[in-house]
């Protein structure tokens, strides 16, 4: 049973993966990136499936029945829009997701054994050069323009300083660049794209605030900690690793983002170190490669030097490189006893007690140390002094001497989990977790490793919880795919999407366990069967609706010219069952086939071919077509001639009395035709013929109305009877947009046909259900009218002529049409002249015209004059309203409202749709004629919107003026000191004086006498001084929205002018800083600013006795958040002042003058900073 299972099992394999995939090759060129994937087998284009996030910048192709051994793949890229290639095997085929850093489109190629995927590379080649004081936002949007991209970078960002420069590179890749380098402090940033594709750039949390799964970029030297990642996400956690780059991206959530962060923040990080060793290279190779059975870490030899590189984790390679040493150590040991005399090596015996003694012997024996497990957790190691101590470190390194551990509470079902994965990334041995009684484990290990461990085990918890994974399905076709997709998310609850006929299921491992149970129970392969039999149209139909209300078939086609048709079953037995049925009703239509025959027949020419049409078809259900001078009819013989017959009757009737008329009269359902024959034999001298329901009277015209009123009062005061046997059938008929479907059922029902017909348009099908006669009536009356609707349509298209327009070397038209809409000319003239036009009013009048040359003006004054509709120009569109309407005083409707707010604005609404108003502002009244009611009426909603209140805004200015002032003084003094009690002389730029007792005071003699042998100091000092001055004034005022609020801090200052008479007039000229503020509230909340700004200072002129102005203008719209602050700069002006001091009398003398003099230089250049804050008062 065994050998049977595993066959079966080998088969379906073969089956499923009939394929494989024997490369995945990029082939990078200037203009695009092409993916070439190579199978055993040749590619079906229907086992192909693209599908395309709402951004376009994930791309997913499902390769179905293609095998991929090497599974998963990554392939990074980085090269124009692609990021990444990550192939994926799934249990049907195969699953290639190409990440794309700018969203474009794929194209796929098809040849035989090859699938080429190729995305569009920019063609132009930028050099891109950044400052130290070039900012992320300027380098972001130059980008952005560049590729037609829409980018949002967060204020975080913007302002990020970088320097950088790229030369001859795509935009692409210039982008990825900046992506790369940009950080926030130690952070770097992180981005994403909405469904619309415009791209997001800011840190983490501003980015996950706005969207579930977003691209976190991380610093990431060491490829195995990307490989233990790999191994720990969920398969919908989506990473490209760049190894030139030492770069992670990772797509997820912000709780995976976080966990990645930790996990990077406890892994060790990796280093390089290149060491010169003294020692011979075998030696220190076989001791680097039994340290590589315990530690992880990689090494090279430098081929030519002694040098050894060493990478891995930085404790890792510390250990390693410490046994280096004790092995360089002991080398020169042993040199030196060789020169001295013969080595003799000495074995010594040393025991541990260690905590694993299992562990710790088996690590022991991969370096080559010899090892005895002892009782009671002893070990013996046996070897050299360099030897044991190399064990004793590693012993230590392992924490096998000190019972050190941690108890984690951990759920019991994620226990299992969590030790492979605390396994995985810390390399601590699966023997060092010990589950615990309390939902809980126990972790032996060194300490900083438990604490690592103990940080993240909570994170891990809930990431586990939550984790998803992805799974794809192929099934049958695009509605079961569909079908099932709409279960799992209704009924379980699972994320499910569907694209043609694949199903990508979502979720928890119990999430994936229910789809795949639920898909293997339900969803089974539908078997298609061929049967050969001949089926018409009407029998088919029934045989179809027969087979599918009792049994689980389906009907797929009627293939007429093969004598086949195809029924299909997800159930074996009723398809089985089916078949069987279907084999004995041909057998018994075959058996029950009736001749049938065709024969022509004179026409009638007196009457109408649809009476007798009708009267056939019911009477002996024979088709009935006309040609000029015959009737056609097809169908039973015995029929045939019957209604042969009845046509000879009539027309022998009509040739003998050819005065006489007849009418066709239909008796409803339930009444006796024979017994109203024999009431109207009685009591008229009307020939009468019945066919079923339907009755002929035959006489002259008076008569015939006499017996229809008789008909008409029998009808309404017999009752009806009782038919015991009706037979019931049902009909499907192809569904006409033409035929007008309530129209055509209220015909049926107006003639007394008592079938019901269910139209479905989508499906293409009318369902007609009834008795069998009313039911075979409809559709003959159906297909009736597609013929007439049909006929009538040709002919309008017959008669309807186009407008007729061409245009004359003067720019004039010409215009030619007749009878057709107005609305149409005036549509095709605009048209035309490249006119846009709006219609306000849809004319409805008609219009013929044969004009050689008119011009845009002459049309429009014409249709104004005649029609009364006028042309409004706004903004470049041409707008038609409704025709003026004349006034008619003695009937006006006059309507008065009491309205609080906006009158101007409610008035100008008004006269726009041609209305009078008179406004009395004192008692909030507005009186409104030349309005109809209806016009009124669509206004009244609108006029209470605009008389709402204005929202009031709030307006703070805050004016800094900020001067720099520069300061020059130059001084100079001179000090005269005379020997012994002599008088001191001291000489400054602004003084003189003389120090001396009061007998000298007037000795000049002796005073000049001292001259000779006195010293003379001179000083000459030149002081720059900056100061910086600031001045604030910090005005505040409300407004409404829409209306204009005016702040002067300034002076007004006045001047006199003469008028034309002569006489004097005072005027003001406002001078200082002027804020002029119009804010608009908009519903989305923000507010539109106006903003003008004035600083100013008057100026006069030599010979003017009227001030200038000096000014300095600006003027903005901006647009601001609730409470946002805007800052104007740059209004500047600059002044420059020169002050002089000199001493009297000796400040003039002629060169030493200069000695007593000052002069100071005062440059005051000033900027005014303006803030303006802007709030929306709520009421």
């Amino acid at each position: 049973m065994k050998k049977i299972w595993t066959v079966l099992l080998l088969l379906i394999s073969i089956f499923l993966f009939a394929a494989e995939i024997n490369s995945i090759l990029p082939v990078y060129q200037q203009n695009e990136v092409i993916f070439q994937i190579q199978s055993s087998e040749p590619f079906n284009k229907a086992d192909i499936f693209v599908e395309k996030s709402a951004s376009n910048a994930v791309i997913s192709v499902h390769l179905k029945g293609t095998e991929l051994l090497n599974t998963p793949f990554f392939l990074p890229i980085a090269y124009g829009p692609v990021d990444s290639l990550r192939a994926i095997g799934t249990y049907q085929g195969t699953l290639l997701i190409f990440q794309l850093l700018i969203p474009v489109d794929a194209k796929i190629d098809i040849s035989q054994q090859t699938l080429q995927v190729k995305f569009p590379v920019s063609e132009k080649r930028i050099d891109l050069v950044l400052t130290s004081e070039s900012d992320f936002e300027t380098a972001v949007k130059f980008l952005a323009e560049e590729m037609n991209l829409n980018v949002v970078v967060s204020d975080s960002v913007k302002s990020i300083k970088m320097a950088l420069k790229l030369s001859g590179i795509s935009p692409e890749d210039a982008l990825r660049n900046l992506l790369i380098t940009a950080k926030v402090g130690d952070e770097p940033i992180a981005y994403s794209y909405m469904p619309d594709g415009t791209l997001h750039i800011g840190t983490r949390n501003e980015i996950s605030f706005r969207f579930n799964q977003f691209w976190g970029i991380y610093d990431v030297k060491n490829e195995e900690v990307v490989k233990k990642l790999e191994t720990i996400l969920s398969p919908t956690t989506v990473m490209t690793y760049l190894p030139n780059k030492a770069v992670l991206f990772v797509y997820g959530s912000l709780f995976e983002q976080d966990l990645i962060s930790k996990i990077l923040s406890v892994t060790p990080p990796s280093i390089t170190k290149e060491i010169t060793i003294s020692v011979p290279k075998d030696d220190v190779f076989k001791l680097l490669d039994s340290l590589r059975n315990i530690y992880n870490f990689e090494y090279n030899s430098i081929e030519g030097l002694n040098k050894i590189i060493i990478k891995g984790d930085s404790k890792i390679v510390q250990s390693v490189l410490s046994y280096i040493k004790e092995l360089e150590t002991k080398f020169q040991q042993i040199s030196k006893s060789t020169e001295e005399s013969t080595p003799v090596v000495q074995t010594k015996i040393k025991q541990f007690k260690v905590v694993y003694p299992e562990e710790a012997t088996e690590i022991l024996s991969q370096i080559g140390l010899e090892t005895v497990k002892m009782p009671f957790g002893v070990i013996e190691v046996k070897g050299s002094d360099s030897q044991l101590k190399i064990a004793e470190s590693i012993l230590n390194d392992f924490g096998f001497f000190k019972a050190e551990y941690e108890h984690i509470f951990i759920p019991e079902k994620f226990q299992e989990s969590l030790i492979s994965i605390l396994s995985n990334i810390f390399g601590i041995p699966a023997s060092r977790f010990i589950k615990s009684e309390d939902n809980g484990i126990i972790v032996f290990a060194p300490e900083d490793i438990r604490k690592s461990a103990r940080d993240i085990s909570d994170d891990f918890v809930k990431f586990l919880m939550s984790r998803k994974k992805s799974e794809i399905f192929f099934l049958n076709d695009y509605e079961v795919a569909s079908q099932v997709s709409d279960i799992l998310k209704q009924i379980y609850g699972i994320e499910s999407n569907s694209v043609q006929n694949v199903l990508k299921v979502v979720g928890t491992d119990e999430d994936l366990n229910k789809a795949r149970n639920f898909i293997a129970t339900f969803v089974k392969d539908r078997t298609i069967r061929s049967l050969e039999v001949q089926l018409d149209d009407d029998v088919y139909s029934e045989l179809k609706t027969l087979m599918e209300s009792t049994l689980d078939v389906k009907f797929e086609a009627n293939l007429k010219s093969l004598r086949r048709i195809l029924i299909s079953s997800y159930n074996k037995e009723d398809l089985n069952k089916a078949a069987a049925e279907i084999k004995k009703i041909t057998e018994t239509i075959s058996s029950l086939k009736i001749e049938k025959d065709t024969k022509l027949v004179p026409a009638l020419e007196t009457i109408n071919f649809d009476d007798i049409k009708l009267l056939l078809t019911k009477l002996y259900e024979v088709d009935v077509e006309k040609t000029d001078l015959f009737y056609i009819l097809s169908g039973e013989k015995a029929k045939i001639e019957q209604a042969e017959k009845f046509l000879s009757q009539l027309s022998g009737q009509l040739s003998e009395k050819p005065s006489k008329v007849y009418r066709i009269t239909q008796i409803p359902e339930g009444f006796s035709v024979q017994e109203l024959v024999e009431v109207l034999n009685k009591l008229t001298k009307v020939e009468v013929l019945t066919a079923g329901q339907t009755m002929v009277l035959w006489a002259d015209k008076q008569s015939v109305e006499n017996a229809e009123k008789i008909l008409q009062e029998l009808i309404a005061n017999l009752p009806k009877v009782s038919e015991t046997e009706k037979k019931i059938t049902v009909k499907v008929i192809e569904y006409s947009e033409k035929v007008p479907f309530e129209e055509f059922t209220g015909f049926l029902q107006s003639i007394g046909n008592t079938s019901k017909l269910s139209a479905y348009p989508n499906l293409g099908v009318v369902v007609i259900s009834g008795y069998e006669e009313d039911v075979q009536d409809a559709i003959n009356n159906y297909k009736n009218f597609q013929e007439i609707v049909q006929q009538k349509s040709e002919l309008a298209k017959v008669e309807t002529q186009p407008v007729k327009i061409s245009k004359n070397e003067d720019g004039s038209i010409a215009v030619k049409c007749n009878e057709i809409s107005l609305r149409e000319v005036i549509s095709e003239i605009a048209r035309e002249l490249n006119i846009s036009m709006v219609f306000i009013a849809v004319p409805e009048e008609k219009i013929t015209m044969n004009v050689s040359s008119i011009n845009w003006k002459q049309f429009t004054d014409l249709i104004q004059s005649q029609y009364g509709y006028a042309f409004l120009e706004s903004d470049n569109v041409t707008v038609l309203i409704k025709p003026r309407s004349v006034t008619d005083t003695t009937t006006e409707e006059k309507f008065v409202y009491t309205l609080p707010h906006n009158l101007d604005r409610i008035k100008s609404l008004i006269e726009f749709y041609g209305g009078k108003v008179y406004i009395d502002e004192l008692n909030d009244l507005m009186v409104v004629t030349g309005l109809s009611k209806k016009m009124k009426d669509q206004l009244d909603q609108t006029i209470l919107q605009i008389a709402q209140p204005l929202k009031q805004i709030e307006i703070e200015a805050k004016l800094v003026d900020r001067s720099l002032i520069d300061e020059i003084t130059r001084q100079n003094s001179l000090s005269i000191s005379l020997p012994g009690q002599a008088p001191e002389i001291t000489v400054s730029s602004t003084s003189l004086s003389l120090s001396t007792s009061v007998i000298n005071l007037f000795d000049y003699q002796k005073l000049f006498s001292y001259l000779s042998g006195a010293s003379v100091t001179a000083v000459f000092e030149l002081n720059n001084s900056n100061n910086l001055d600031n001045l604030l004034a910090s005005p505040r005022i409300v407004t409404s929205s829409g209306k204009e609020a005016r702040i002067l801090i300034g002076d007004r200052v006045p001047y006199q002018t003469i008028d034309a008479d002569g006489n004097v007039i005072v005027n003001f000229l406002d001078t200082g800083i002027e804020l002029r503020i119009t804010p608009y509230v908009r519903t989305d909340g923000t507010i539109e600013l106006n903003i003008f700004t004035k600083v100013s200072k008057p100026t006069y002129y030599p010979n003017i006795d009227i001030p200038g102005e000096s000014t300095r203008e600006t003027e903005t719209d901006v647009i601001l958040k609730n409470g946002d602050t805007l800052v104007i700069g740059g209004l500047m002006r600059e002044t420059k002042e020169e002050t002089s001091a000199k001493m009297p009398f000796l400040g003039d003398l002629p060169f030493i003058g200069q000695l007593f003099r000052s002069k100071t230089e005062k440059a005051d250049k000033r900027e005014l900073l303006i803030f303006i804050t802007a709030r929306v008062i709520e009421q």
